[in-house]
């Protein structure tokens, strides 16, 4: 895993039991222990403090997806499901703008 890949992973909720696969974006620059530092993605329209990626075909993605700078996951190994793909550096250059 590398910083700035696109997973699907299994993302749990905070306030309930359960929880559902979605895509993760890490922004883990040591990715040599667990958990990994990642935002969350999603399909809904982009709220104050999001980005909606302009690359996301090229990142693998099947729509437009908005990354939610400000809601920083630790996803563990075992909930990591497959890489769907890696931003584009447009991308890249806006999120590392908007990143706290």
């Amino acid at each position: 895993m590398k910083k700035w890949d696109i997973y699907l992973a299994y993302v749990r909720y905070e306030d309930i039991p359960g929880g559902k696969k979605r895509p993760v974006l890490v922004v883990d620059d040591d990715n040599t222990a667990y958990p990994i530092s990642c935002l969350k993605m999603t399909g809904q329209p982009r709220r104050d403090g999001e980005y909606t990626l302009v690359k996301w075909r090229e990142a693998g993605l099947h729509k437009e997806t908005t990354v939610r700078i400000g809601k920083r996951l630790n996803v563990v190994e075992a909930d990591f499901i497959v890489k769907i793909g890696s931003l584009d550096p447009v991308d890249i250059l806006k999120i590392e703008e908007m990143l706290p």
